[in-house]
């Protein structure tokens, strides 16, 4: 079995502007403290079994790979634009603003035109440096620099603020600076590492204990970073990797596993986190490693340093959305994959070399290269369709096909209908099929209608009404939970949700805990029990539950009362639902929810001032085509699929549609699209039937070309106003 090569292979230039429609909040809890939720313990058929630490070691030298990246740099500006092109530093704030500090001062570049603070020394409210600033920025969107001195930018007044900083008389040299959770700003200097209450002006040097369990005199502190719980990480050049203890408020050295031809430090330069959460760690070598801050787990990259290929010159390090590694060294650019573990130079070798200073990757994923000529701006997304072809595997005397995929790591899990769970490695294009047979260990019911990913990464099924979780072996299943049908919908908290004729199942895959929600009364629909039929069943952004009756209309369910509000078909109003028979449901970012009957694609219109009055767009799409859709997801860029019997259907956030068919790259196979996933980790989409189309995230990805609208300055009346919020 292989996957397909190359079917399509369309270049989308990258966007400038981070779109809003991605920047979506699960539901508040205040409506989860309304909730009926009765705890029923009784529901935990399994022991809580702690997870076991998995740590994995690789000496082995990355190879490299023999062909050259099709990298193509593309300028940001004018050299003329800025106020020196030697640029040391970048930093892309929560407005998209990218802010490139150079020899000169300090510039602003919006999408359209540059902006330049030069370096004013004398000037009070000027900008403070003449070298490489680094940047931070606050929860009151405040941006703070690092320029020896401490300043901060007034983005109503576009002036600089220089706090003065000193400590036991003595001023800071501070060469880095980090805003964390807590509302304290890390700083980085020359005589230690501080923490600095911007509000208190509260200041309070943090000891770094070596190895030896003695505070250290000398340490040369790099770049500090938080995880997703908020524990800080310190990168330093002598010690290496350190965390720090809150009780005792100070740094501790995080011992590393490292190969023994090397530092014990790693001669640390760099520190970045990945999409998973990895932090990946980069030396002055181009010595690289990864590390799993939430489970202790390191793995040495084992690139081929010391050596004239790839010695570092501390060119920076960027991580794309693919999880792929960026650095810059004196060879110039490279690339290293953490899944196929190969490295590949991105500049040929008779191109002019460039000095590469610093690296970022901006908000979808583009990698802006800081260079003594300007930045460059570089679009690592990939956007090439992969098909695989499952049709001899569900081949069997009753029809199947894939219900449902999620991935882990290069391995896909597929449930499917009626032939069980299928197993699929990405990089060897092999598969292995898990049925129902009655030994210890396998699933009990072939039709699986739901594979779930829980928040610690676990792979979860459900076949039938059961629940089950993946071994770690990765070759058995453990049962864990009988619900009261097959209906299950998993939402951005993490929880899975079953539904039942008098209560939705809430179940915690991590602590395994569950609670209801009764309702006022159960709900008339003996269909649930009929596992072949497929019911929709969505929890939309405000915490209200809908479900789809197969020639039952539609049904709200409110979680904080426990009623439910039945809709039928009625053909006397234009504006109801569309037809009785529901077949797909989905809530979008911007909390629009979407369905398909037999008679097309409709747009559900709330009612603010009643929260059970609907109504509907129903001319939408009235394709015929879209009578035989099974499922509905949205990318990252708010681009919304839609599976179609000839295709897919593409709403774009302007309302404008896209039809795609086998001539982009889907399967040629005009049978239904029963499946249609989204990874929520990468936001790679997987669709099909018996054919599954991989297609990646960045696929229709907007222009780059199309700059955001930034208003610098404006004026009422013929009067020129400071542009300011106020304003």
């Amino acid at each position: 079995m292989t996957g397909s090569s190359l079917l399509l292979n369309f270049i989308y230039l990258p966007v400038w502007w981070a779109n809003p429609l991605c920047n979506h909040q699960p539901p508040s809890s205040k409506l989860e403290k309304q909730y009926l939720l009765h705890p029923d313990n009784n529901m935990n058929i399994f022991a809580r079994i702690s997870p076991c630490l998995f740590i994995s070691f690789f000496i082995s030298i990355t190879p490299l790979t023999a062909q050259y990246g099709p990298v193509t740099y593309q300028d940001i500006g004018k050299l003329e634009d800025y106020s020196n092109p030697q640029c040391l530093s970048l930093y892309q704030d929560s407005r998209g603003l990218l802010w490139i500090s150079n020899w000169g001062g300090l510039d602003r570049w919006d999408g359209n035109r540059m902006v330049s603070y030069p370096y004013t020394p004398f000037d009070s409210i000027g900008y403070p440096a003449r070298a490489g600033a680094r940047f931070s920025e606050d929860d009151q969107n405040n941006l703070w620099f690092s320029v020896g001195e401490l300043a901060r930018f007034d983005l109503e007044r576009e002036v600089f603020e220089r706090i003065p900083i000193s400590y036991e008389s003595t001023s800071l040299d501070i060469m880095h600076v980090e805003y964390d959770s807590k509302g304290f700003l890390w700083l980085v200097c020359e005589e230690g590492i501080f923490q600095y209450h911007p509000d208190t002006e509260i200041l309070q040097r943090i000891p770094l204990l070596g190895p030896d369990g003695k505070e250290a005199n000398n340490f040369r502190p790099k770049k500090i970073l938080a995880d997703t719980t908020g524990r800080t990480w310190l990168a330093d050049n002598l010690h290496g990797l350190c965390y720090f203890d809150p009780e005792k408020k100070i740094f501790k050295v995080h011992p590393l596993d490292l190969p023994e031809f090397v530092d014990k430090s790693m001669n640390l330069r760099e520190m970045n986190v990945d999409p998973a959460g990895n932090f990946w760690l980069f030396g002055r070598k181009a010595e690289l490693a990864r590390f799993n801050p939430y489970n202790g787990e390191f793995e040495w990259a084992g690139l081929p340093f010391y050596n004239k290929f790839a010695t570092s010159t501390g060119g920076g390090m960027a991580i794309d959305n693919q999880g792929r590694i960026w650095y810059g060294v004196e060879r110039g650019l490279m690339l290293y994959d953490p899944v196929s573990k190969t490295v590949t130079p991105m500049d040929p070798p008779n191109t002019r070399k460039k000095i590469i200073t610093e690296m970022i990757s901006d908000k979808h994923s583009n990698i802006m290269v800081a260079t003594f000529e300007g930045v460059k701006i570089i679009d690592s997304r990939d956007v090439t369709i992969r098909t695989i072809n499952l049709t001899q595997e569900l081949t069997s005397e009753v029809t199947s096909w894939i219900s449902s995929v999620v991935r882990d790591k290069q391995t896909l899990w597929m449930g499917t209908h009626r032939t069980g769970i299928i197993r699929y490695n990405l990089e060897t294009n092999q598969y292995v099929t898990f049925q129902a047979d009655g030994q210890p260990g396998s699933i009990h019911n072939n039709l699986v209608h739901k594979t779930l990913r829980d928040r610690d990464g676990r792979i979860w099924f459900f076949a039938g009404s059961l629940l089950y979780r993946l071994n770690p072996d990765n070759e058995s299943f453990e049962y864990v939970l009988m619900g009261p049908s097959h209906i299950i919908t998993q939402c951005d908290e993490g929880f899975f949700w079953i539904m039942g004729l008098d209560r939705i199942v809430r179940f915690d895959p991590i602590t395994r805990d569950t609670a209801h929600i009764l309702f006022k009364e159960p709900i008339p629909i003996w269909q649930i029990f009929n596992q072949l039929d497929l019911i929709p069943f969505i929890r939309d952004k405000e915490g209200i539950f809908w479900f789809g009756q197969q020639d039952g209309g539609l049904y709200r369910i409110d979680p904080g009362n426990g009623q439910w509000t039945h809709y039928e078909f009625d053909e006397n109003n234009p504006d109801g639902l569309p037809d009785q028979h529901v077949k797909t449901l989905f809530c979008d970012s911007r909390g629009t929810i979407w369905l398909s009957t037999w008679t097309g694609l409709s747009r559900m219109n709330k009612n603010p001032g009643n929260d059970t009055a609907i109504s509907f767009d129903n001319h939408y799409i009235t394709d015929l085509k879209i009578g035989h859709s099974a499922k509905i997801t949205e990318d990252d860029y708010g681009n919304v699929f839609v599976g179609t019997l000839s295709g897919v259907i593409v709403i774009r956030p302007d309302d404008t549609i896209d039809f795609y068919n086998h001539k982009d790259g889907l399967p040629k196979d005009r049978s239904i699209i029963w499946s249609v996933d989204r990874d929520h980790e990468n936001g790679t989409i997987y669709m099909g039937s018996a054919e599954i189309v991989i297609i990646p995230p960045s696929f229709l990805a907007p222009n780059r070309r199309t700059a955001p609208t930034i208003f610098t300055e404006f004026s009422i009346g013929g009067e020129k106003i400071d542009p300011c919020e106020s304003s």
